[in-house]
Parts: structure tokens; C-alpha cells; sequence
């Protein structure tokens, strides 16, 4: 039961091939005949619907899991418990939905989502059994030999899903092991232990592995099958929720002030009675709390899962409940939080104590008026879409909003996330396949943020042509991403819209209706289209910065600062070696020619050099 979001990301660790040998192409209908003879040994018929309970096995909170399956179409439900949380996901032969921990529901019609959950009904109904394999396109992957076992494999594309490859236990025939991408990770799903039930061999033992270490693979036993031939109708829809659990008291909405910090919402939300606590507005994330924030607050977090983001490795969570959480007027009862450190983060993000996405915005409309630092939330009564400004659809990724536009002519998805201080992200896979490095000769290689799951590296360089449905960009720079893995380095989109490209506009997130407004500010906009023209980055230290990267050939390297160098002054004032926002914001600002004096410290010696601040893109 390979899951294509929540379930599949969990947690079989990648196989390691010790050897293989090339099969002849006539064998795959003979591999897919075996495998339905062992399957349906005693005339089993696969046309009911086949209900499944599953128990996680290991010494963490145990995970239930219940399986809804049509045999016939692939029509599937499954529903996840771990207390007190439950969730959910299914397919209805037409839309993929998710239902998140705090009962929203949203239906999948972004990135691989569809596909996946297309390629999930295919191997849930077993279509490539039929002599037309339902459309798909499959091919012979030759053999393999896993720890003195051989399998036949078979890559499989079903018409409108997601390319897999099937692992077929030659001795038994039976399916032993899916591998998939889900976004730039492969996914492995372990099937063993077969039982008999009504005639038909399932598993008994099903194993997960997200490729996230050992300690988040996760193994579940089947404890119940049934087949039954009768369910309501409408069983697999979309299930209809519309939680109330919030309020705003009698006015509708609210309004607070936020400080834009290197492009990141940030605001104060007091939760449980406590606080201000410093939050960050991310449509790219989920609520979460920072380590110490949850000791504060003296919630225990329980359970553990790893969540991954913009780097190539994943940060360790679990789970805080019973939250209030208060936004001026506004508050949002009884949530659950992911509880997790962020090393990695930018300095804003290090600065924030928690962070608010999904949830918030998908219970209320939100405002994010760039212009006077203010955030408004209201519900949709009170909203007036009229003054708003242009409406730009969306479809979710998961929970991330993505829309329909262009880069340079290239036509795909974009995702638009308040969380990334960045002004656009064009993913590796969007890089690689349309030659982008080679068509901006003119930029430089940088490590160019950082957040969940590590820091992040690109070819920093300029465009002008960039359109979100009708709304158009010029003049901005572009991160043309070098990631192995993590969000950048996820096939299905082109690229990530960032704060630094939002704030041009007035910008508000109607989430029940799927739709992004901008609206034209109608001041002078601050800080951007720019871009370093020191070569340096730094890295806060205790009571100061210290030089972290230099580029090579800049300006920095050029009049003798070093990676690992401290500062100590800038232009001779010891405060502007310890701001790393402002100093980050004039190194990009100052005049071409501006000259720059760094007071150091290298090794103990103290070291004065001055930077002559010149162009890098």
C-alpha cells in the first residue's frame, strides 16, 4: 500500500542492487500472468472491495491505518489514527483529496498529486492484468538480485499517472516491492508475509520508506481483511468538512502589523494565553512550533516524522496539541502543531518562535498589504473581492498553492510561497531540461538560503520575463536551483514565487475559493530586483557575523577578506558589523563603486580591509 502523499512519505530503505541481468521483452505478460495465477490462486475474483486494517509495529506511538479499496476501479480511501490525530486520503476515480489532521479538506489538482493517486488505482485494481494493460506503457527493467533474492521488474506508466517500477518475487510471483519519485525522492514500498483471504493472497506485512533514514522507515501488519461487495454511495468522494473552530468575535475580521525581515512575514500571535510569540506567515508550510517555544509553553510533543523542504536532507518532528492560537482578534482553537528545530534557516526564520500556512489560510482569507506592513484576516462575508485586484486561480500541491504561468516562454506551474525570502526559484529539473544555465552566461554560483532540511545552492542570475496567470514580472533576480533534493529539485513545477517578488504587490490569499489577488502598490517599492554586489555572506555568531563564503573573483576575495574571518567593524562602527539584515541590505543597495572598509579579526590578528562593491549579475 504505497500511499501517494501523507502515508508513502512516512517513512523500506532504498534496495541495494547487487546484481542484475536483462530479461527478453516477452516476459513481461508472462511475469504479469504468474503473478495474477499466485494472486488469485483458489478463483479469487477481484471485483469487490477490499477493507484493510493495518497497526504500525515499533516502539513509537502506534499509527492505525484503515484502507478502503473498489477492485474494480481502483476507487480507494485510507484513513490514518495516531492519537489523537487522524487524517486522511483517497481517490474517487477522478480526484484526489487530502484531509489534514485538523479536518480541512483539500482536492489535489496540482503537481504529481493526480498522477500519483491515478498510478495508486491502477496497481490497487491490478490493470495490468487485462491483454490491454488499461493504456499504460510497460517495459522490461530486467532482473535484479536483492540479498540473495531475484525479482523480474517492470516500469509501468499508467495513462494519465506516474512512472513506478514493480518488483516481482520470481519464486512466488507475487509483488514484493513498488519504488516511485514522489517529488525529488524515491519512495519504497515492501510487501510480504502473504495471506490467503477468500481465495486472493494480500500481504500481511507492508513496510514504507520515504528515504529519510532508518528511523522514520515504518513497517505495518495487517490485522484485518474483508471483502465486501456493498458500500454507501459516494464512499470514496471527497469528504465534506467545514471545521468551526475559530472566531473572530462580532466583527468578521482583523488586522495586525507585521515586519517584513529579509522578505519574511513576520508577526506576534500569543497561544495559549501566552506569548507574543514571533510567527511567520508561510503558504508553504503547516503550523509549527519552534523546540523552545514548546518548552515554554510546556507542551509535549509526541510521535516522530520527518518533513522535508528546501534543502536535500529532512528535520525531525513530532506533534503538540491543544493550541489557541490568538492573531489579534482572531483566534484558532484546539490545533496541532509540528514541533521541530530549524537550524538551517535564514536569519529572520531563526528569529521566529513559529510558523502559521495551511491551516490558518485555509479557514479564513488573508491579506498581506506590502505596502503598510499590515495583515488583515477576514472571513468571506466581509471580503471584498471586488476591490482586491486581480484574481490568479490556484490548485494545491499537497498544501502548497500553485498556478498557471511562464518563464522566459516556458509554460508550467508555480508555486507561490510567503515563506521563501527569494524572488524566484526555478527548480533543478526545470534548469537541467531547458538549458537555463546556459541561456544566462552572465550570474554567479552562490549557497542561496536555507530552511527546512539544510541549505540551498544556485546560479544566481537576472531575468525580466516572468507571468503568473495575468500578472506580469520584470526586472528580478532568479535562483536557477543546483539541489540534488528537497523542494527544489521536484519535477513537477518550474518554480518558486518568493517574498521578494510578492511584495510588489498588495497580495491576498483566498484559500476557499483557490484564488490569489494582486493588487499594484502604489508606492515606491524598496529593495528590489537587487542583489549582492560584495561576494560575501555571512553567518551570525555569538555578539557578531562572521564571514562564511566569499565568491570567488569577487570584490571581496579581491581586497583579502576569508571564509571564517569575523567582523568586528564596517566603516568603522562596530553596530553595523553585528545587524546582518541592514548590512546585507546595504552591500546590495550602495552604488556600483561604493567603497567598503571591514574591520576582522583572522586567527587574532586584526585585519582592516576595504571591499569596492561592483555588480555579480
Amino acid at each position: 500500500m504505497s500511499r501517494y502523499s501523507v502515508f508513502a512519505r512516512l517513512a523500506a530503505v532504498a534496495p541495494l542492487l547487487v546484481g542484475a541481468v536483462s530479461q527478453a521483452h516477452d516476459t513481461i505478460s508472462e511475469t504479469l500472468m504468474a503473478n495474477r495465477s499466485a494472486t488469485t490462486p483458489q478463483g479469487c475474483i477481484w471485483k469487490g472491495t477490499l477493507e484493510q486494517d493495518l497497526v504500525s509495529v515499533g516502539p513509537d506511538a502506534p499509527t492505525s491505518i484503515r484502507s478502503v479499496v473498489d477492485q474494480r476501479t481502483g476507487r480507494h480511501a485510507v484513513w490514518q489514527s495516531t492519537e489523537p490525530m487522524r487524517s486522511g486520503e483517497g481517490f474517487d476515480g477522478q480526484v484526489a483529496w487530502q484531509q489534514d489532521v485538523s479536518g480541512t479538506v483539500r482536492l489535489q489538482g496540482g503537481g504529481e498529486m493526480p498522477a500519483l493517486a491515478v498510478s495508486q488505482a491502477y496497481r490497487d485494481a491490478n490493470r495490468w492484468w487485462p491483454d490491454d494493460r488499461y493504456g499504460a506503457t510497460i517495459s522490461d527493467a530486467g532482473s535484479a538480485v536483492d540479498a540473495g533474492q531475484r525479482y523480474a521488474r517492470l516500469t509501468v506508466t499508467p495513462l494519465h499517472g506516474q512512472t513506478f517500477t514493480a518488483w516481482f518475487d520470481v519464486g512466488t510471483h507475487l509483488l514484493a516491492r513498488i519504488t516511485e519519485k514522489i517529488g525529488a525522492a524515491t519512495t519504497t514500498t515492501v510487501f510480504r508475509d502473504y495471506r490467503t483471504v477468500g481465495g486472493c493472497r494480500y500481504a500481511g506485512t507492508i513496510v514504507t520508506d520515504g528515504g529519510d533514514g532508518e528511523q522514520y522507515r515504518q513497517t505495518f501488519s495487517v490485522i484485518r481483511t474483508r471483502s465486501t461487495r456493498t458500500l454507501p454511495r459516494g464512499y470514496f468522494s471527497p469528504p465534506v468538512a467545514n471545521p468551526k473552530d475559530f472566531d473572530f468575535g462580532p466583527s468578521g475580521s482583523t488586522s495586525v502589523p507585521f515586519r517584513l525581515e529579509g522578505n519574511h512575514v513576520l508577526f506576534d500571535a500569543s497561544i495559549n494565553g501566552k506569548g507574543p510569540f514571533t510567527m511567520i506567515l508561510n503558504t508553504g508550510g503547516q503550523t509549527l512550533l519552534t523546540v523552545p517555544t514548546a518548552k515554554t509553553l510546556a507542551l509535549e510533543a509526541t510521535g516522530k516524522m520527518a518533513i522535508g523542504g528546501v534543502g536535500d536532507g529532512v528535520e525531525r518532528t513530532g506533534y503538540a496539541h491543544g493550541l489557541d492560537i490568538k492573531i489579534g482578534g482572531f483566534t484558532l482553537h484546539g490545533q496541532t502543531a509540528m514541533v521541530a528545530d530549524l537550524p538551517n534557516a535564514p536569519p529572520p526564520a531563526r528569529a521566529m518562535q513559529g510558523m502559521l500556512g495551511y491551516e490558518l489560510l485555509r479557514r479564513v482569507i488573508v491579506k498581506i498589504d506590502y505596502q503598510t506592513n499590515t495583515l488583515t484576516l477576514s472571513v468571506s462575508k466581509t471580503f471584498d473581492r471586488k476591490r482586491a485586484g486581480t484574481a490568479v486561480p490556484f490548485k494545491y500541491s499537497d498544501h502548497m498553492p500553485e498556478v498557471a504561468g511562464s518563464f522566459e516562454g516556458i509554460r508550467g506551474r508555480f508555486r507561490v510561497d510567503t515563506g521563501s525570502g527569494s524572488e524566484l526559484v526555478i527548480s533543478s529539473p526545470a534548469v537541467t531540461q531547458y538549458g537555463l544555465r546556459e541561456r544566462h552566461p552572465v550570474g554567479v554560483r552562490r549557497t542561496s538560503g536555507g530552511g527546512i532540511g539544510g541549505t540551498t545552492t544556485g546560479y544566481m542570475t537576472r531575468s525580466d520575463d516572468l507571468k503568473l496567470g495575468t500578472i506580469e514580472f520584470d526586472h528580478f533576480v532568479t535562483n536557477l536551483s543546483s539541489q540534488k533534493a528537497g523542494a527544489f529539485a521536484d519535477p513537477s513545477y518550474i518554480g518558486n514565487v518568493g517574498g521578494g517578488l510578492l511584495k510588489r504587490y498588495v497580495v491576498t490569499f483566498d484559500y476557499p475559493r483557490q484564488t490569489i489577488y494582486f493588487r499594484q502598490r502604489s508606492n515606491v517599492i524598496d529593495d528590489t530586483g537587487t542583489y549582492d554586489r560584495s561576494g560575501i555572506s555571512f553567518q551570525p555568531i555569538l555578539g557578531g557575523l562572521l564571514i562564511g563564503e566569499v565568491v570567488p573573483g569577487g570584490p571581496a576575495e579581491l581586497a583579502g577578506l576569508q571564509a571564517g574571518d569575523v567582523l568586528s567593524a564596517v566603516d568603522g562602527t562596530k553596530k553595523a558589523a553585528t545587524d546582518m539584515l541592514e548590512l546585507r541590505y546595504r552591500l546590495r543597495n550602495a552604488p556600483v563603486g561604493t567603497a567598503v572598509t571591514f574591520d576582522v579579526i583572522r586567527s587574532g590578528v586584526k585585519l582592516s580591509k576595504t571591499v569596492i562593491l561592483k555588480d555579480l549579475i
